[in-house]
């Protein structure tokens, strides 16, 4: 029988937000006005203390850094919810990218990982034309 676990981290700037606890109600918020785009998870919650027990697993807000986490090992294992949070703050960061670091291990293929950057409409930023871009070092 095989295994597979997933881990991801997103980080990005944000601005107009106290702590993770507003974070949390505006995003409450958001999505009383927003029910299509909930993820089934939130979507479910039968009060705002649910809700928020949900996301405090997968939010926190230090020094207007935002940081959403998944580990498919932990509480805050859904995917569908850490997609849903990095594409909405994709759209309102203050920051110009999102980072988004990733690693899976496959008991049968083993580890797997990358890191990921996405602009404010939520595109990924294709670093490696980036990269290949850039003028030729002569060192």
């Amino acid at each position: 029988m095989s295994y597979t676990q997933h881990a991801a981290t997103a980080t990005c700037q944000i601005t107009n937000v106290i702590d993770t606890s507003d974070l949390i109600s505006q995003v409450y918020d958001y999505l009383t006005n927003h029910e299509s785009e909930a993820p089934t998870d939130l979507l479910n919650c039968d009060s705002f203390d649910e809700f928020s027990d949900i996301l405090e697993a997968y939010v926190s807000v230090a020094d207007n850094t935002l940081t959403i986490n998944m580990d498919t090992e932990e509480s805050n294992s859904d995917g569908e919810v850490f997609d849903f949070l990095t594409d909405h703050y994709a759209h309102l960061m203050s920051s110009d990218f999102m980072k988004v670091v990733w690693v899976s291990y496959d008991s049968r293929s083993g580890l797997s990982a990358d890191c990921t950057y996405y602009d404010k409409q939520g595109e990924m930023i294709d670093v490696e034309k980036l990269l290949k871009s850039q003028p030729k070092s002569t060192i």
